[in-house]
């Protein structure tokens, strides 16, 4: 049950997010488009909306392409206001991933024109719950971002989110596409060459390749790049597969556990070979006399056979509960970047699979022991039941089995041990903030209410205000990620010195703040000055920058980084004739890991809110106590400003620590409950073994005993028999691990995949749990009564 329940919930979950297609038309024709520039820094970015319209024309390999942009929006009337997650998409989205809405249409092509009137398509689990199921929906007017938007489709259930977010400070939820909206193509955003914030799909044409698709955009790309030098210089597009870049980052992680459980259920059977093995050895005598009475051959291995897949298909109804319980165990405690999450659970392929397994493992190891049944000496056997030549084979098959349990067994566990060292170091990794007592909560601001810098700028100073008043509160501030999270790297170059060379731009990340962050999120500030209340966007242009990007960017002649000037052209390029063109250093901060905890620090540079404002921005608030029990004074204040304005993913920084953490955290722990029933298993299996053995040689103990033998000897002579068996699978186990573990290699941070010390505690620990279930059956050897003993004889 343990096995097969183990198995049948990690193939669940492999299934469910690695094997199972999606659910679009030819779902193995879509493809990711992303942009490239290494020269500037940029593996896998964003796409500008400008190439994007060339390569929708120049291209020859797809059927249909599509531009989209992940957005937010404040619906309002009908209860209090609510932020959607969704996107703005291009005509072509739908087409492109081969869906349809259940309700109404998908988007027209003049719906994308800057004068059409708005529209949207509901999420199906939006449309169940603020809207009721209204089977009346299309055509009913709601209220986004104080605007009317018509609805003119619902899409239907199970359609996978939009995961190219396209900016990266929205959280990625798995109900991200509750919402659709038509994207607008206005000539100053979608005509900007420089604007790197729009994702791309595309559908391959029939008997079309990917290899095909990226040969066929290399050349556009390098086109373009002789066509617009100055904004597409090294520019280069990456086609890939829609199911492996949907998919992400989790499948080593997931093909790891299924291995791992793959052993498990290795351990398990061979567990219950060797019990099915010694259950016909201890039934010698019983066979002797049925084979006397009369019974054939082959009515004994019936009743074996039948005896064993009942046990068997016994094991499996509850493995399937073991199952279902280990699903919900996963999807509870998985992290919510996981991709497909609300798609796992127990399917009929999986339960044809169990029962499967079930059936087979009866069938194999009921017909292992059947096949010995009648062999060796009947007339012995109806003497005294002793082991027969026959039973010495079996003796020594389960020995094997026992070795095989325990290699299998220091597999696992180093396996795991080596994610809890990996997990324990990544826990005392000072992140370069303090989490404590500190809220984080997202604001979208509507572009219709706010459609300019300063309403945006005014919107966040006021709401800061009132949220320092709160009682409790020590320190407010805002910024566009929090401190983890990077969305912003761009390139710059340093005022006075030599440009770099050819291929090696420099890039940097760039972090909007507003006065107070550095203290908020206690960040130490080493040199020079933070932002205050000064810098507004029509005086200098200011910059704070962390040690890595002093120790990168810097000249070594350069004593005094306070007072350098960066060139930094992108606010210009957002917001034209807005945004002072140099920024100058006028402080230092230490290194925050703002890429996660098991992250380098990289250079970063931080600019004030005020000077590149964005309606996008996380909330933080230092308090003296619990701060989420500020949740609903926080709201107040937010209504107090904009009632229609609501406040989401509201979280403290302790949390979004412990998430960026959360994907190790469960591996470690499938990993170590794998361990540890591989563990158990072992231990029982040597167990049983002697167990077994002391039992079949009670005459033999008695004679020894009667003889002279010391009870001692009696001791080391079973002690010695068990312990040889685990030292051969102690060795067996540790060259499997050292060879195995290597593809552990990128789930681990600072530990080696043959980590000695890991090596030698496992061990270590499993000769000690070894060497006790050793000592129970031969402590019991040693209590043997001589007289007893040959009193049967």
């Amino acid at each position: 049950a343990l096995g097969i329940g183990a198995t049948a919930a990690i193939f669940s979950v492999v299934q469910g997010v690695v094997l199972r297609p999606f659910p679009y038309d030819e779902p193995e024709r879509i493809v990711v488009l992303w942009g490239s520039n290494p020269t500037e820094g940029w593996q896998k970015s964003r796409i500008t909306a400008a190439d994007y319209f060339d390569w929708e024309v120049l291209n020859s390999t797809f059927e249909a392409t599509a531009i989209f942009q992940s957005a937010a929006a404040n619906l309002t009337g009908n209860g209090d206001p609510e932020q959607l997650l969704g996107a703005r998409v291009s005509a072509s989205y739908f087409d492109v991933l081969g869906v349809q809405p259940i309700l109404g249409r998908a988007f027209l092509p003049a719906e994308n024109l800057p004068d059409a009137d708005p529209v949207a398509i509901l999420g199906y689990g939006l449309w169940r719950s603020r809207f009721g199921a209204d089977p009346d929906i299309i055509g009913r007017d709601i209220y986004l971002d104080d605007l009317t938007f018509r609805v003119v489709g619902v899409m239907p259930d199970g359609l996978y989110p939009t995961f190219a977010t396209t900016s990266a400070s929205l959280p990625l939820r798995p109900d991200l596409n509750e919402i659709w909206m038509p994207m607008v193509y206005r000539e100053e955003r979608t005509g900007n060459r420089r604007s790197h914030v729009y994702a791309a799909l595309g559908r391959l044409r029939q008997g079309n390749s990917i290899d095909q698709a990226q040969a066929d955009m290399d050349t556009i790309a390098a086109q373009l790049e002789q066509e617009y030098p100055e904004s597409n210089q090294d520019d280069r597009v990456i086609v890939a597969s829609f199911h492996d870049e949907a998919v992400g980052d989790v499948r080593p992680a997931l093909l790891m556990l299924l291995g791992a459980v793959a052993l498990v259920l290795l351990v398990a059977c061979a567990n219950v070979a060797g019990l099915l093995l010694a259950r016909s050895s201890a039934r010698t005598r019983e066979v002797a006399i049925r084979r006397a009475l009369g019974a054939s051959r082959g009515r004994l291995v019936r009743q074996l056979l039948t005896e064993s897949v009942s046990l068997a298909v016994l094991g499996g109804l509850l493995g399937i509960a073991v199952a279902h319980w280990g699903v919900r165990l996963v999807t509870a405690m998985a992290p919510g970047s996981v991709p497909r999450l609300g798609e796992i659970g127990l399917d009929t392929g999986v339960l044809a699979f169990t029962v499967l397994i079930s059936v087979l493992t009866g069938l194999v190891f009921g017909l292992a022991p059947s096949m010995h049944t009648g062999q060796g000496d009947m007339r012995g056997s109806l003497q005294d039941g002793r082991a027969t030549p026959a039973g010495a084979s079996r003796q020594g098959l389960r020995s094997v089995l026992v070795v095989a349990e325990v290699a299998l067994a220091v597999i696992l566990v180093v396996g795991a041990g080596l994610l809890f060292k990996s997990f324990w170091k990544i826990q005392n990794v000072d992140p370069g903030f303090d989490e404590s007592n500190t809220l984080q909560m997202m604001l979208v601001l509507p572009y219709n209410p706010y459609p300019g810098r300063q309403p945006v700028v005014d919107f966040y100073d006021e709401l800061e205000g009132r949220l320092r008043s709160l009682p409790g509160v020590t320190s407010v501030a805002s910024a566009y990620d929090g401190p983890l999270g990077a969305t912003w790297l761009d390139s710059f170059t340093v005022v006075g010195q030599p440009p770099p060379e050819d291929g090696q731009a420099l890039s940097a990340w760039m972090r909007i703040i507003s006065p107070g962050y550095f203290r908020t999120v206690g960040i130490s500030l080493l040199r020079g000055q933070a932002f205050d209340r000064s810098e507004r966007h029509d005086g200098q242009g200011v910059a704070v920058v962390n040690e890595s990007f002093v120790r990168t960017f810097l000249s070594a002649d350069v004593s005094d980084p306070i007072g350098q000037r960066l060139s930094y052209p992108t606010p210009n390029r957002i917001f034209p004739g807005e945004a002072p063109e140099e920024w100058e250093i006028v402080g230092v901060v230490s290194d925050v890991r703002f890429l996660g905890p098991d992250k380098d620090p990289e250079p970063a540079f931080y600019v004030p809110f005020s000077q590149f404002p964005s309606w996008e921005m996380r909330l933080l608030m230092r308090t003296e106590s619990d701060p989420l029990s500020l949740t609903a004074a926080v709201q107040e204040q937010v209504w107090a400003v904009d009632p229609l304005q609501p406040v989401w993913d509201i979280t403290t920084l302790e949390q979004v620590l412990s998430t960026s953490v959360a994907d190790r955290r469960l591996n470690l722990l499938l990993m170590g409950i794998f361990g540890a029933t591989a563990l158990a298993l072992a231990t029982v299996g040597i167990y049983g073994l002697l167990a077994f053995s002391v039992a079949q040689r009670t005459h033999e103990m008695g004679i020894r005993i009667a003889l002279g033998a010391r009870r001692e000897n009696v001791l080391r002579l079973v002690v010695g028999q068990g312990m040889t068996l685990v030292a051969v699978g102690l060795v067996a186990g540790l060259f499997g691990a050292f060879a195995l573990t290597r593809v552990m290699a990128s789930l681990l941070f600072e530990v080696s995949a043959t980590d000695p010390v890991v090596f030698a505690a496992v061990a270590l620990t499993l000769a000690v749990v070894a060497l006790l279930a050793c000592v129970l059956p031969a402590r019991r050897a040693t209590r043997v009564d001589p007289l007893v003993a040959l009193r049967a004889e």
